[in-house]
């Protein structure tokens, strides 16, 4: 897959996505052209003459706008969730925290 998107003109990265009818579309980047240049194709259209790697791309760009749509992206971390996070390393909580003051 990263053989295929190193090609000439292939796409590299998905950008945005908007709904004509009915029929999500993605606007893409591809190689050799510029930062600035950007195409957009009916996904059913994109199947057909792309590989399938612009599909895992299409799939992760959705699902990153889902998460931050959702709030997930900007969810505030608790202390309880910090030291859940810690205690699998092992780190209790009063070493926790007798750590961090001391790096403050």
């Amino acid at each position: 897959e990263k053989a295929e998107m190193e090609k000439g003109s292939a796409i590299y990265a998905i950008v945005g996505r908007t709904t004509k009818g009915n029929k999500p579309w993605y606007e893409f980047q591809q190689r050799g052209k510029m930062k600035a240049e950007t195409q957009s194709l009916p996904f059913a259209e994109i199947q057909l003459r792309f590989p399938p790697y612009v599909q895992k791309l299409i799939k992760n760009y959705d699902q990153k706008a889902q998460a931050i749509e959702s709030g997930m992206a900007i969810r505030p971390i608790t202390e309880a969730e910090v030291l859940k996070h810690l205690g699998d390393f092992g780190i209790d909580q009063q070493l926790a925290f007798g750590k961090i003051r001391q790096m403050s």
